[in-house]
């Protein structure tokens, strides 16, 4: 019941401020109750586990433009059907990062309109990589800045399944993939 109470409470703000881009922080706790692993990465980046249909429509409502999905077999086009969500995706193989693919997405991620979420099955592992990569890109982290966040607990990165992600991180040359980001 407390949710739905959120929700009502933001319809009514949503209404009062046509034209709001930005997501605020109360507009972020909703997304977060709601959708499985999400988190706000910078402003106007978000990552999460697959949405359904139900947060598909509760991102257009708060004000998400973009959604980038990085799973091989699934598209979003059911659970956005009905949305104005602008829908992207590069099917990427955790268990084979590319330069290609994490070029791509960085792409996607710097000229689509925000604010964009990033999502696979979990949001563990290609979302880790690429929020890694985004990570060091375009905010100077380190790589190994890069890796300790990839491996906070919260977002439930598969070391022990997929240890080629940090392999990839700490081997890519940065400024060559920097090259390809168009």
């Amino acid at each position: 019941m407390e949710n739905y109470m959120k929700i009502f409470l933001l319809f009514l703000f949503l209404i009062q401020s046509v034209g709001y881009a930005e997501i605020n922080a109360i507009e972020e706790e909703i997304l977060a109750d709601n959708i499985r692993n999400f988190y706000k990465v910078s402003d106007g980046i978000y990552r999460s586990a697959q949405p359904d249909r139900k947060n598909m429509e509760l991102m257009d409502i708060i004000g998400v433009k973009t959604v980038i999905n990085l799973r091989r077999y699934h598209s979003d086009m059911n659970e956005a059907k009905n949305t104005s969500l602008k829908l992207e995706r590069v099917k990427m193989n955790p268990g084979k990062i590319k330069d290609e693919d994490i070029a791509e997405i960085l792409t996607l991620i710097k000229n689509s309109d925000k604010p964009v979420l990033i999502h696979c099955w979990h949001g563990s592992d290609r979302t880790g990589v690429v929020v890694a990569m985004y990570r060091i890109v375009f905010e100077g982290f380190s790589k190994e800045e890069a890796i300790k966040e990839l491996r906070e607990e919260k977002y439930g990165h598969h070391e022990n399944i997929y240890g080629n992600i940090v392999k990839y991180i700490r081997n890519v040359d940065v400024e060559k993939l920097k090259t390809k980001i168009l």
